[in-house]
């Protein structure tokens, strides 16, 4: 009795109520990377509301960072960003549908860690980025948008 009335709810009221609470968790849900690069640690984290999961890992040996394309069932892409270590060893640190902004993570990331920067968006075609090339269009680039 709830206020001097009966609650009258039955199971499949009760699974509905679990179904819709786990579909608003997971809106509420996202993934993240934390990174410390000065102690060489990464946090993958997996995040509901103010709940946060995931432990710290040392990496060392770091070897370079790839950017790479991963199809999706419905015909488009998703980006991912890899940090590579000790050999075969990767961690990945993002992915997002834009190949522009995937591909700014990477850089970014390689030019702090001064290692090589990988493009493999384009199967069988892997292709090392010469950064200090790219850093001169880059530059080219904004003088345009400047002008």
């Amino acid at each position: 009795m709830l206020g001097g009335e009966h609650l009258n709810m039955s199971i499949g009221d009760f699974h509905i109520a679990i179904y819709f609470s786990a579909l608003g968790v997971s809106f509420t849900s996202q993934k993240r990377i934390y990174v410390d690069i000065n102690n060489s640690k990464f946090k993958p984290s997996f995040e509901v509301g103010p709940l946060k999961f995931g432990k710290w890992q040392t990496i060392h040996n770091y070897e370079y960072v790839s950017v790479f394309h991963q199809p999706l069932k419905g015909g488009g892409y998703i980006y991912e960003v890899n940090l590579w270590y000790d050999g075969n060893k990767h961690f990945q640190l993002y992915e997002k549908h834009s190949y522009e902004e995937a591909f700014l993570v990477g850089y970014q990331l390689s030019e702090h860690l001064n290692i090589d920067l990988l493009d493999a968006t384009v199967p069988n075609a892997y292709k090392w980025i010469d950064k200090n090339e790219w850093k001169l269009k880059m530059k080219a680039a904004s003088q345009t948008e400047k002008d």
